[in-house]
C-alpha cells in the first residue's frame, strides 16, 4: 500500500531496493524482506511472489511501525507492570529490614537489661532467689549462697523443699498455685543451712 500522489514516474520502473535484488538472488520464487521501498522510502515487512512463469513479480508491503506499534506498546505496559513490581518488593523489602532492626534491638535490649538483672542479683547483699512455678530455684544471688553455706552452683535447680524448715512439703504445694506474675505474695518461713541449723 502506498501513499496516492500525483507522482507517476513509479509506474513501469525496474527500480527497486537493493534488498529486494538480494532476496530475489537468493529465492527467486519468492520470499521476505525488510526494506524501504523505492516509492516513498517507508520501511516495511515486504513478501514477494512471482507470478508464475513471468518474470513479474506481486509485493506486498506492512508498514513496521504500524505493525510494531502495538508490541512497543505492551513492551511499555510490561516494563511499567515490571517497575511497579520492583518498586513493591522494594518498600517490602525496606518494612521488613526495619522490622528485622526493630526485633533485633529489642532482643538486644533484653539481653542487656537480663545481664544488668543478674549483675544486680550476683552483687546484692540481700539473700535474693528465684523460683519457678515449682519451686526450683532459676537465678540466686551469692549472699544467699553464703547464708545457707551453699554456692551458687550447688543451689541453682534445687526445689524450695530441700532447705525450707518452716514449710511442709502440703503448705509448699498449697503456696505456689496463687502465685500471680507481677503480683505481690508475703509469707514468712524458716530455712535450713547445709551444716542442718536453722535461719530465720
Amino acid at each position: 500500500r502506498t501513499p496516492q500522489g500525483n507522482n507517476t514516474s513509479a509506474i513501469g520502473s525496474a527500480k527497486v531496493s537493493e534488498a529486494l535484488r538480494q532476496a530475489l538472488s537468493k529465492a527467486p520464487q519468492g520470499g521476505n524482506y525488510t526494506a524501504p521501498t523505492t516509492l516513498d522510502s517507508i520501511e516495511r515487512i515486504n513478501h514477494y511472489e512471482r507470478v508464475g512463469r513471468y518474470p513479474l513479480y506481486v509485493v506486498v508491503g506492512l508498514d513496521t511501525g504500524e505493525q510494531l506499534a502495538s508490541w512497543r506498546l505492551q513492551r511499555m505496559h510490561l516494563t511499567a507492570y515490571l517497575l511497579i513490581v520492583a518498586l513493591a518488593m522494594l518498600g517490602g523489602s525496606a518494612l521488613l529490614y526495619r522490622s528485622w532492626r526493630r526485633d533485633l534491638q529489642s532482643q538486644q535490649a533484653i539481653v542487656q537489661a537480663g545481664k544488668r538483672s543478674q549483675a544486680l542479683l550476683r552483687t546484692s547483699s540481700d539473700g535474693v532467689h528465684v523460683i519457678d512455678a515449682r519451686g526450683k530455684i532459676v537465678e540466686v544471688s551469692d549472699s544467699f549462697g553464703a547464708m545457707l553455706g551453699a554456692t551458687r552452683a550447688e543451689l541453682l535447680g534445687t526445689y524450695l523443699g530441700q532447705w525450707d524448715a518452716g514449710l511442709s512439703s502440703k503448705d509448699l504445694a498449697a503456696l505456689y498455685p496463687p502465685i500471680v506474675p507481677n503480683r505481690r505474695s508475703k509469707f514468712s518461713s524458716v530455712h535450713r543451712r547445709t551444716d542442718g541449723s536453722l535461719m530465720e
